[in-house]
């Protein structure tokens, strides 16, 4: 019995290259039909001595513009009245002859019956319709019918909105009153986030003017092209108002005094993003805008969190930032590059709306970072950074303020946008692009982004800061960024001092069932294309969204639909993406192969730009088995588009799995030469080990090391490496340092365990085991080697227990039959024992330990010749391995 060789289950899998670890999240070409949205944006002169010509001039385009504003006033603008309440409303849509008017939610309280008097005095009996708004916002829809043609308001997207823009008119009709009162009148206060009752648009009534009354709640406020931005909601110095903002939050006390001094309105486009889409594509005349939740619990925390820390950046194009770190009455403002250089003087907003300008600007070199700084003596709140890496399919959160014409909106808006994020080793791969390599991006995540929002804080579920927000939606429907640890490693070039930094490198606590649900009920707030969609373009815009919160089934009927309305390239390829992580590989090659068929017949210039789709196109043929063709394709991608470097690295995956690894191992030394970047050193890593080239493979996992400290994936291959090596020690230094980069890692523990078990320590090894299982039920190596060490510390029955649960998840674990074997011969349970190694020597003709353990029980059951046949083919074995000790032990029982 003493003969017996149990074997500890090889080492768990070598993680393979990280282009390697899933299917990409693949890029998508933009709809060529679909127009891009452009910036609105007026510029501002500063009048120093202006002639009295020049202010005769002026103050004639002000009466000019306040003519026709009047008369639009009058032209949109309702009375409401209803028993004892009213108050005043605006025509902002129609369908058939049933008008809709838009008003204040506290002007149709407490009554059903409502009469409306139409800017031409005739009056109808209107009814309240539900327009599914949350009740943080002071806004309410009515209906009447009419077969007169009266005037809708223009809601088309304003111009900007700043403060002391004073080309604002508000009107409506004072209850004591019958004529309708127009007041022109100054911008006070914008806040980027609404108050709990939608407000937003803070204004002042121009001096000599008569101000906003009761009964002109619900009425217009225009700008000087009378294009309609909000509605009247509340007069300055009201009786009861605490100003806290949607979140929960509060202006701090000095600014709340300010917004008492101001009239106050709920902005057209909190109406447009709150409203049921069957109202609004089911009437004319309304834009269509992204629906969105008001923030509420957790999200809520964390809006408050994110938002004071976060800055606006206003320059020539404007962008977000976040306060990283303070110095005295100095502070540090972490953004993207592109955000800042070569884009003039800049300003930084803070969360209060105190406007600073920058002292001084420094950026990175190759990489999208820039530091900014400015002073003030406020006491603003600078954000945590964590290091750690996040894993697969974590929650995290996007901050900043949207470009206004890219939402459609006169006014900034804060958003804090949940999404989930890939971890960033494999962000890093699928970041890479020719377009994005030299700004060093590693961060992918879903979350819903727009123009303005690059520079903006990308952070995990505790409300630390991982990382700066880049790019954002892009071909692959994801945004991007540049994770915290590039920024820590630069911190010398951007002259930030560490000691200023608050840096962790720990991962956050998990998120509670509450906290999980009302993410995700944020996070599926998708609303389907409603309306005439006749071009597609809804339905691929729906398609991408649903692909961003991982609704692949559904996104793949949006993307055909798209397809089918005439969307062919942008629809099919998103069709193929969907399909492609569905498991659909047939289906996602010929929606693909639809993709390419019609960008072929595009100029050669739009062909050259979607080189992409032949990448793709590649994935999906080496995904299907199809090596040749994954070939062909790629390399058509690569003579599109021959100075992209990583697709280099796919064409090395379709040679690694086709099984030519020498020649793989020649694609990387290109991309390497040309781009050396840790993933890169890291596949070649993983190659050159699947070569048997160890030596080779642990100076590349070095090298990717240090390039990239945090890489988990490489110290726990090198950790593989080493203890093959006989370095268990090293090896065992390496896998702590894998689990304290992701202490999610399990593949890591049960190494770490095997290690620790060979070093007699036992009781660390099951917990490790412990460990590994807990975070991965499904790993059967980790059964089978806890199952081991539980047998040599003599508790057989657990042993067997977790040795069926390892051969229950993977019946070709040949070690876990000769480990079940051994454990069943110590039971004297022989001939269960021999059938178990019979079934490894089965599944591996080379088990030498199977041969020679069945051999001893074939010789304790009379079968010697059968035996001493088992023992020699063992002992042949072990000598062609070089594991002569053993050889010496079995030919010492059949000489």
């Amino acid at each position: 019995m003493k003969h017996i060789i149990p074997t500890i289950l090889a080492s768990l899998f070598l993680l393979p290259a990280i282009s390697l670890a899933k299917p990409l999240r693949w890029r998508i070409v933009q709809a060529t039909t679909l127009s891009n949205l452009t910036s609105h944006s007026n510029s501002t002169t500063q009048i120093t001595q202006n002639s009295n010509s020049e202010l005769d001039r002026l103050d004639e385009a002000r009466k000019q513009a306040s003519t026709k504003v009047n008369r639009i006033a009058k032209d949109i603008t309702v009375r409401i009245t209803s028993g004892t309440n009213g108050g005043s409303g605006v025509l902002i849509a129609k369908k058939a002859n049933t008008y809709l008017v838009l008003t204040n939610a506290h002007v149709t309280r407490r009554t059903s019956q409502f009469e409306i008097q139409a800017p031409d005095g005739q009056k109808y009996t209107a009814k309240p319709i539900d327009g599914g708004f949350d009740r943080k916002y002071d806004l309410a829809l009515l209906e009447f019918t009419s077969s007169k043609k009266y005037q809708l308001a223009n809601l088309a997207n304003p111009g900007i909105l700043k403060p002391n823009d004073r080309n604002i008119y508000s009107a409506g009709y004072p209850f004591d009153s019958k004529a309708l009162r127009i007041s022109p009148g100054a911008i006070t206060q914008l806040s980027d986030i609404p108050f709990d009752n939608g407000t937003q648009i803070g204004y002042e009534i121009a001096k000599g003017e008569k101000g906003v009354r009761q009964g002109m709640s619900g009425g217009p406020i225009f700008d000087g092209t009378g294009t309609l931005l909000g509605i009247n909601t509340i007069g300055a110095a009201p009786i009861l108002s605490n100003y806290t903002y949607n979140d929960g939050s509060k202006p701090l006390a000095k600014l709340a005094a300010k917004y008492r001094e101001a009239n106050w309105g709920v902005p057209i486009y909190n109406f447009l993003t709150t409203v049921k889409p069957d109202i609004l594509y089911g009437y004319d005349n309304l834009p269509k805008v992204t629906q969105q939740a008001t923030p509420t619990g957790f999200i809520a925390e964390r809006n408050q969190q994110a938002r004071k820390m976060t800055v606006r950046i206003e320059n020539n194009e404007s962008g977000s930032g976040v306060i990283v770190a303070r110095e005295g009455n100095n502070y540090y403002v972490l953004t993207a590059k592109h955000v800042v250089e070569n884009k003039g003087t800049a300003q930084i907003v803070t969360y209060e709306q105190d406007r600073h300008p920058v002292t001084s600007t420094v950026v990175a070199k190759g990489t999208d970072l820039a530091v900014l700084k400015f002073t003030s003596t406020n006491d603003y709140p600078t954000g945590k950074l964590n290091r750690s890496s996040p894993n697969d399919n974590d929650i995290v959160f996007v901050g900043g303020f949207p470009a206004r014409a890219k939402i459609n909106s006169p006014l900034w808006q804060w958003q804090l946008n949940p999404g989930f994020v890939y971890s960033r080793e494999q962000g890093k791969f699928e970041t890479q692009t020719q377009a994005t390599f030299a700004d060093r991006y590693d961060l992918l995540y879903s979350s819903i982004s727009y123009g303005g929002m690059s520079g903006g804080p990308v952070l995990d579920r505790a409300g630390n800061i991982i990382g700066i927000h880049g790019r954002g939606e892009g071909e692959d429907f994801n945004s991007a960024g540049i994770s915290i640890q590039t920024f820590t490693g630069l911190l010398t070039q951007l002259g930030v001092a560490p000691k200023l930094l608050t840096v962790i490198d720990t991962p956050p606590a998990p998120l509670t069932a509450a906290q999980n649900s009302n993410i995700r009920q944020a996070m599926e707030n998708i609303t389907p294309p409603q309306g005439s969609d006749e071009r597609g373009e809804r339905s691929l815009a729906y398609g991408r969204q649903l692909y961003r919160m991982r609704k692949y089934r559904k996104a793949v009927e949006a993307f055909r639909t798209a397809a089918a309305r005439g969307q062919v390239v942008s629809g099919n390829y998103g069709l193929a993406l969907a399909l492609g992580l569905t498991g659909d590989l047939r289906s996602a090659t010929d929606a693909i192969s639809q993709a390419i068929a019609a960008v072929s017949k595009e100029p050669a210039s739009v062909i050259k730009g979607s080189y992409y789709l032949w990448r793709h196109q590649s994935v999906l043929w080496r995904l299907s088995g199809n090596y040749p063709q994954a070939l062909a394709a790629i390399d058509k991608a690569i003579a599109l588009e021959p100075s992209d470097l990583t697709l280099r690295n796919e064409r090395a995956r379709i040679l690694i799995v086709s099984d030519n690894k020498s020649a793989a191992i020649e694609e990387y030394n290109l991309i390497i030469n040309g781009q050396p970047e840790a993933y890169t050193y890291y596949n070649r890593g993983v190659v050159k080990y699947q070569l048997g080239q160890r030596i080779a493979a642990l100076q590349d996992f070095d090298r990717a090391i240090t390039l990239d400290p945090q890489s988990a994936s490489a110290y726990y291959n090198r950790g593989i490496v080493k203890y093959q090596l006989g370095q268990k020690i090293a090896a065992l230094q390496d896998y702590d340092r894998a689990i304290s980069i992701n202490p999610q890692h399990a593949k890591a523990y049960g190494n770490r365990g095997i290690v620790k078990s060979e070093l007699g320590q036992k009781i660390a090894a099951l917990q490790d085991f412990d460990r590994a299982i807990s975070i991965n039920p499904q790993l059967a190596q980790a059964y089978g080697n806890r199952g081991l060490v539980k047998s040599e510390l003599g508790q057989k029955i657990a042993a067997l227990q977790d040795l069926d649960r390892a051969i229950a998840l993977n019946p070709q674990l040949a070690d876990a039959y000769n480990n079940r074997g051994a454990v069943k011969y110590q039971l004297e349970q022989k001939i269960a024992a021999l059938q178990d190694f019979d079934r490894a020597t089965t599944l591996n003709s080379q088990y030498a330990e199977a041969y020679y353990n069945r051999g001893l029980i074939k010789a304790e059951l009379g079968q010697e010749e059968s035996a001493i046949g088992d023992i020699r083919r063992a002992a042949e074995l072990f000598r062609q391995q070089g594991r002569m000790d053993l050889y010496q032990k079995a030919m010492s029982l059949i000489r």
